[in-house]
C-alpha cells in the first residue's frame, strides 16, 4: 500500500517537474537571440525539448523513489541485523563499500554511453525534420535515400542503447 502511494506521489511530482521543465525551456528559448537560433539545430532543440525532457523525468522520478526508500530499507536493516546478529553486522560493513565502488564505476562507464546516444537523437531528429521539410514531389523522389539514412540512424540508435 505504501509503496503504491510512494510511487503515484514520485509519478506525479516528475511529471509536474517535466511540465514545468518544458515550460521553462519553450520560454527560453523563445527568448533565443538570432546568433543563438543560428548556433544551436532545430533536431538538437527537439531532443532537449522532448527526450532530454524525458529522461530527466524518469531519473527524478526514479531519485524521489530511491532517495526514500533506500535510507529506510538501510537503516531498518542495520537495526534488524544488529538485533539478530552482530557478527553478521561486520559483513553489512565489508559489503557496503563494495557496492559503493560498483556503483561508482557504472556511472563512470554510463555517462560516455548516454552522451553517444544523446547525438545520435540529434541526428535522428534531423533527418527526420529533413524528411518533413521536403516538398512532397522532393520526398517521393528521394524516399529511398531518406528511408535508407533513416532506417541506418534508428538501427544505430538501437545499437547504442542496447550496449
Amino acid at each position: 500500500m505504501l509503496g503504491t502511494l510512494g510511487g503515484r506521489t514520485a509519478a506525479i511530482a516528475s511529471a509536474g517537474f517535466a511540465r514545468n521543465l518544458r515550460h521553462n525551456l519553450f520560454s527560453k528559448i523563445q527568448d533565443f537571440s538570432f546568433s543563438n537560433i543560428d548556433r544551436f539545430s532545430s533536431s538538437s532543440l527537439i531532443t532537449r525539448m522532448t527526450t532530454d525532457v524525458t529522461n530527466v523525468q524518469n531519473a527524478y522520478q526514479m531519485i524521489i523513489r530511491i532517495l526514500v526508500r533506500s535510507p529506510l530499507i538501510l537503516v531498518f536493516s542495520l537495526i534488524m541485523v544488529s538485533t539478530i546478529s552482530p557478527e553478521l553486522m561486520l559483513v553489512y560493513l565489508v559489503v557496503l563499500p563494495i557496492l559503493a565502488i560498483g556503483l561508482a564505476l557504472v556511472i563512470r562507464f554510463a555517462h560516455p554511453l548516454f552522451l553517444k546516444v544523446f547525438r545520435i537523437y540529434d541526428r535522428l531528429n534531423n533527418v527526420v525534420q529533413e524528411i518533413f521539410k521536403e516538398s512532397v514531389c522532393q520526398v517521393l523522389r528521394q524516399r529511398r535515400a531518406a528511408m535508407k539514412n533513416f532506417l541506418t540512424r534508428c538501427q544505430m540508435m538501437s545499437t547504442a542503447t542496447l550496449r
